[in-house]
């Protein structure tokens, strides 16, 4: 049976009581280590040796699972395929579909235009490149970065070793990045979408740009975050989140629940932004910023700033 809301407001409450450095370390401690990084390595061609074809999957019946590809792995059409090694890349061509679990890529994973893939256990040693990529969902290891333009980008429970870049199309209006859970070694640039940041590490800096609705909350980022020019409402610090069930990453806003404190170790920079910014909950190493919002920024009393208040924030 499902929790009350009631249930999960009390959890958070009690949740909320411990420090957000103290919670991000855990979940990243306990709850992000793939069981696919427990699989064997893939074997790659001797020195010298020619290339090997690529392996073509797109239906079921003809590929196997638990295979091991020797080079790269072409997905044309829908492949269904856990527990593979791949030594290469992995290509997901245009419309093609790619819901995998516990499988490893040594290479980088290619998103062709209106392509989705849903990686779940996975260890891609490479990065993630989204040629306008339909959905792309990710709960395992990213060792590079994640880049490009995509309708819809998840990242739960994950780790990125590189930066998050990734351009929303304009026409998008529903969808866009989200990091639950997560933590990110580079620098996070989102631009368009809407943006969902919650309980995740971020170890550079945050800059949304031209988001719409957008929330960004109990987190540590360990340099500066940046909202500017949003076309919509924007949170920051000021709403406390719940995951759901395990392995259901649609989450749920407890609007009425005290969230847990986030930490930013550089400055809080509002620029420019078209519709309502409330920030609460929030620690500030650095100055906080505020210009051209239309209306002002709403920052409440429990913020707390290490350096200057200026503009509209004065």
């Amino acid at each position: 049976m499902r929790p009350s809301r009631t249930t999960h407001a009390r959890t958070h409450r009690r949740a909320g009581r411990s420090a957000t450095a103290a919670a991000v370390a855990a979940l990243l401690a306990l709850g992000l280590a793939p069981t696919a990084a427990a699989a064997p390595a893939a074997r790659a061609a001797p020195a010298g040796a020619a290339a090997p074809a690529p392996t073509v999957c797109g239906r079921v019946a003809d590929f196997p699972q638990y295979r091991e590809i020797p080079g790269d792995l072409v997905v044309d059409g829908t492949c269904y395929a856990d527990g593979l090694l791949v030594a290469g890349d992995v290509r997901v061509l245009p419309g093609s579909s790619w819901p995998t679990y516990n499988s490893r890529v040594r290479g980088d994973v290619h998103v062709g235009d209106a392509a989705s893939v849903h990686l779940t256990d996975v260890d891609v040693r490479g990065g993630l490149h989204l040629d306008r990529a339909a959905s792309v969902t990710v709960i395992g290891v990213v060792g590079l970065s994640v880049r490009g333009r995509a309708d819809a980008v998840t990242l739960a429970q994950s780790r990125v070793g590189g930066a998050v870049n990734v351009t929303v199309p304009a026409a998008v209006r529903d969808t866009g990045v989200r990091l639950l859970r997560s933590e990110v070694g580079g620098w996070v640039n989102v631009h368009g979408g809407r943006t969902e940041v919650a309980q995740s590490w971020l170890h550079r800096g945050l800059t949304l740009t031209a988001v719409r609705a957008s929330t960004v909350t109990e987190s540590l980022v360990d340099a500066d975050v940046t909202v500017r020019q949003a076309r919509a409402r924007v949170h920051v610090g000021d709403r406390a989140w719940w995951p759901g069930p395990p392995g259901d990453w649609a989450g749920t806003w407890l609007d009425d629940v005290q969230p847990q404190r986030s930490r930013y170790a550089g400055s809080l920079l509002l620029l420019g932004n078209a519709g309502p910014v409330t920030v609460g909950h929030v620690d500030v190493a650095g100055a906080l910023t505020c210009t051209g919002g239309r209306p002002a920024p709403v920052v409440d009393a429990t913020v707390t700033v290490g350096g200057a208040r200026t503009g509209q924030c004065a």
